[in-house]
């Protein structure tokens, strides 16, 4: 584990302590969604969603939830937030302290969640300044490598549950 990045209480590291531009908050304080942790994609984009596949392949203790950003559930978050509800460039993780996480942020929150992946904490080394560029680069271009996901995609029956509306 990187000195400095302590784990919240599902697994996933408090980005750097409680710096105001890693936690966005809602107007209120933490953002309360359904269940948390609670990832929000793209739900129009192919790589978001064979990321969201990814994710929940090896998520076995079932602890991240998923919502598109398009969806009521997705618009009411990103409004709480006051993050921009049109436009989509970012993926999000709300973590279980409700703290609001984006772009490469989210990946590392997720992926130091997963199991064998949890090696992936050496990137929060990585300033977020070259960690968002490089996320920057691939979003740019992901409608282009990745194809619109066919609406016919099915998710195994006991994933269903994982994803709110």
């Amino acid at each position: 584990m990187v000195e400095g990045s302590p784990r919240s209480d599902v697994g996933l590291p408090a980005a750097r302590a409680e710096r105001p531009e890693t936690l966005l908050r809602g107007r209120q304080g933490p953002l309360s969604a359904p269940t948390l942790p609670l990832v929000l994609y793209d739900g129009a984009c192919g790589l978001c969603s064979r990321s969201v596949q990814a994710i929940l392949r090896r998520d076995h203790a079932g602890h991240f939830h998923f919502t598109a950003l398009q969806s009521p559930l997705g618009q009411r978050l990103l409004a709480e937030a006051e993050l921009p509800t049109r436009n989509f460039d970012t993926l999000i993780l709300i973590d279980a302290k409700g703290a609001v996480r984006l772009r490469s942020d989210a990946v590392l929150g997720i992926l130091t969640a997963l199991p064998r992946w949890r090696w992936t904490v050496v990137g929060w080394a990585i300033p977020r300044v070259l960690r968002d560029a490089a996320y920057a680069w691939i979003a740019r271009r992901r409608h282009r490598l990745f194809p619109r996901p066919s609406a016919c995609e099915t998710l195994r029956p006991e994933w269903r549950s994982r994803f709110l509306e």
